[in-house]
């Protein structure tokens, strides 16, 4: 919404609106995943997107003059936590798949296979 406002009226004033509700899918996205070696968000229900070219609009809506303060920079700190989230899944200090490895975790085993 907020790119085909930029378009239509070529700038950002009074989107406040738009501006939340692409936060809040953001931040609602669940975490980074990847996948094939592509960085994806899968929230559930929703088709897979590739994050490197949703971070790269992003970044140029941050770039555009009349956007609201407290928007923009809540939309920065959505584009720090996904590429700390990347980079942290590129230094192995995150599961490629935290929904995974979370389910992984959760499982309660009813006979060590080790001993077995």
């Amino acid at each position: 919404m907020l790119e085909a406002r930029v378009i239509v009226k070529g700038h950002l004033s009074g989107s406040k609106s738009s501006s939340k509700k692409l936060i809040y899918a953001l931040n609602s996205s669940g975490p980074v995943i990847l996948k094939d070696g592509h960085f994806i968000f899968q929230p559930e229900g929703y088709v897979p997107r590739h994050l490197i070219p949703i971070v790269t609009r992003l970044e140029s809506l941050c770039d555009i003059q009349k956007f609201d303060s407290k928007s923009k920079q809540k939309l920065i700190d959505c584009i720090t936590n996904i590429n700390s989230q990347i980079t942290a899944i590129n230094a192995g200090e995150q599961a490629a798949n935290a929904k995974l490895a979370q389910a992984i975790d959760s499982l309660n085993p009813t006979m060590d296979y080790y001993s077995y």
